[in-house]
C-alpha cells in the first residue's frame, strides 16, 4: 500500500502544470437559506424568514471550479444568456481563477438558474430556471473555432454535458476530432440525450443507472453488467469506460474488469457536486500520466474528502491537500480486484 501511496502523491503532485478544457452546460446554483417561524393562514404552508443567499458556478462550471481547486488551470468554454445571471455566474467564475474568455452570451438563450430553498437547514424546494433549445449554428461554429485556437495549450479536453442544449452531435463529435488529431486526451461524461454520441473519447465517465439507460441494457447480475461494459468499450471505440453505483465502481479496458471499492464507505449520490468530483480527479490524474486504473483507483478513493466535512459544499473543501490526506489516510480502505475476460 505504501507503493501506491507514492504513486498516488506522484500523480496528484502534477496536477498544478496541468491545463484543462471544459466544455459542457454551465448553470448557477442559487440558495437560499431560511428559518422556519410559523404555518401561514393563506395556504397549508410554512413561513420563514430569510437568512440569507450564494451564489456557486454548477453544472460543468462546478466542474471547472473543482479542477482549479486542486490546482489545475482550466479553461471554460459554453453558452449562456445575455442576462443578470450570466453576469453573477461570470464573476464567481473569475473569482476562482477560471478562464472565461471561452464563454459566448447570446441574447437568445436563458442562463439556467437551480433555485434551492432550505429550511432550517434542509431543503424544502428546487425551482429551475431554464429554457434548453438547440445551439445557433453561428454560435456553434464560433465555439469550435475557439476551441481550435486553445486546443494546443491544453493537456486533455472534459465533455461534461447536462442535457441544457450546449452540446450536439456535430459539436461533440468536432471537438472530439479537433482534439485527437492534436494528440489531446479527451474525456466525456454524457448525460441521456446525447450519449451515444460522445464516440472516441479515450475514457467515458457515467454512473451505472445512467449507463444502462442510455444504452437500454438492463443491469440485473454481474453477467449483464459486464454485457454492458463491453458492449460501452466496443460502441465508444474508447480506452476505457469507468462507470459507478453507491457501492462499487467498475473500469473496463479492452479485455479486462476491474471491481473498485472503498471499504466503510458509500458514495451519496445525491450530493451535489458528487460526479463533478470523479470527473475532475480522473481526468486530472489521466492527464498526469496515470494509467486508466490508476485513475479509476484514485476517483473513487477522492470521495473520501466528502467525509471531511459532511456539511460543507464539495467544492469548498475538495483540494490538493484534503486529497493529498484521504491518500495517507484510506488508500488501505481500497480494495480492488482485476478479471480478465476472453
Amino acid at each position: 500500500m505504501a507503493e501506491l501511496q507514492d504513486r498516488f502523491k506522484e500523480i496528484i503532485d502534477s496536477f498544478p502544470n496541468k491545463r484543462v478544457l471544459v466544455l459542457g452546460d454551465v448553470m448557477l446554483d442559487h440558495y437560499i437559506y431560511s428559518d422556519a417561524r410559523k404555518l401561514s393562514r393563506e395556504a397549508p404552508v410554512i413561513v420563514a424568514d430569510l437568512q440569507g443567499e450564494e451564489f456557486r458556478p454548477g453544472g460543468a462550471a462546478n466542474l471547472a471550479t473543482m479542477i482549479r481547486r486542486l490546482g489545475s488551470k482550466v479553461f471554460l468554454a459554453s453558452v449562456v444568456g445575455k442576462d443578470l445571471e450570466s453576469e453573477i455566474l461570470l464573476k464567481a467564475l473569475e473569482k476562482e481563477g477560471v478562464n472565461t474568455s471561452l464563454i459566448l452570451q447570446s441574447p437568445d438563450r436563458t442562463t439556467y438558474v437551480k433555485n434551492r430553498i432550505y429550511v432550517n437547514k434542509r431543503q424544502y424546494l428546487r425551482l429551475d430556471k431554464e429554457n434548453p433549445k438547440p445551439l445557433d449554428p453561428s454560435i456553434m461554429e464560433n465555439m469550435l473555432q475557439k476551441i481550435k485556437d486553445y486546443i494546443n495549450e491544453i493537456d486533455i479536453l472534459i465533455l461534461s454535458d447536462h442535457d441544457k442544449g450546449t452540446l450536439n452531435g456535430t459539436l461533440i463529435a468536432e471537438v472530439i476530432k479537433q482534439s485527437r488529431e492534436s494528440g489531446k486526451l479527451v474525456v466525456g461524461r454524457p448525460k441521456l440525450q446525447h450519449f451515444l454520441d460522445f464516440v472516441s473519447v479515450n475514457s467515458l465517465l457515467s454512473t451505472l443507472k445512467e449507463a444502462s439507460e442510455a444504452l437500454g441494457m438492463s443491469v440485473l447480475n454481474d453477467s449483464s453488467l459486464r454485457n454492458l461494459g463491453f458492449n460501452m468499450l466496443s460502441r465508444f471505440e474508447s480506452d476505457a469506460i469507468y462507470l459507478w453505483n453507491k457501492e462499487t465502481s467498475y473500469l473496463f479496458e479492452k479485455g479486462m474488469i476491474t471491481y473498485i471499492q472503498l471499504l466503510n464507505f458509500s458514495l451519496p449520490l445525491e450530493k451535489v457536486g458528487v460526479r463533478d468530483l470523479l470527473a475532475a480527479v480522473y481526468s486530472l490524474s489521466l492527464a498526469g500520466s496515470a494509467t486508466n486504473l490508476e485513475a479509476a483507483l484514485l476517483a473513487s478513493l477522492s470521495q473520501v474528502v466528502i467525509s471531511y466535512n459532511h456539511n460543507s459544499m464539495l467544492s469548498d473543501i475538495l483540494s490538493h491537500t484534503n486529497l493529498r490526506k484521504a491518500i495517507e489516510e484510506k488508500t488501505e480502505n481500497l480494495v480492488y480486484n482485476t478479471i480478465k475476460v476472453k
